[in-house]
């Protein structure tokens, strides 16, 4: 499940801009329901969710929730040990992808795109 959610949800982000919450939902669920321990996977999913809603709050606009969501999702699936790589590779990631700042021209014609398709309906 790790690799089709991030798949997913990676072509979706580029795409969109946007991380289907359904798509979390979903991994996140199955993730549980594999989990050996709950307690655990719950704990790593609590600690990779606040790490990044820490970044998302001091970095503003730079990580949109949806990332915060991914983050909460992969920490669950690698579990508690490894919940700070999943932050490590998630912010490199994102550096890679936007080394610059959170909302550049491609956010800002995704953006346009996105609403001149919602103004269609």
């Amino acid at each position: 499940t790790l690799g089709v959610v991030a798949a997913l949800s990676s072509l979706w982000d580029l795409h969109c801009r946007r991380i289907p919450d359904q798509l979390i939902g979903a991994g996140l669920i199955v993730a549980l329901l594999l989990s050996p321990s709950l307690g655990r996977a719950l704990t790593a999913g609590a600690l990779g969710f606040s790490s990044f809603l820490l970044v998302r709050l001091l970095c503003r606009g730079r990580l949109g929730l949806g990332d915060v969501k991914l983050a909460a999702y992969l920490a669950t699936i690698l579990g508690p040990r490894l919940w700070r790589l999943t932050v490590a590779l998630a912010s490199s990631s994102a550096s890679v992808v936007d080394p610059r700042r959170g909302r550049d021209a491609r956010w800002e014609r995704g953006r346009r795109d996105l609403d001149e398709r919602r103004a269609d309906r």
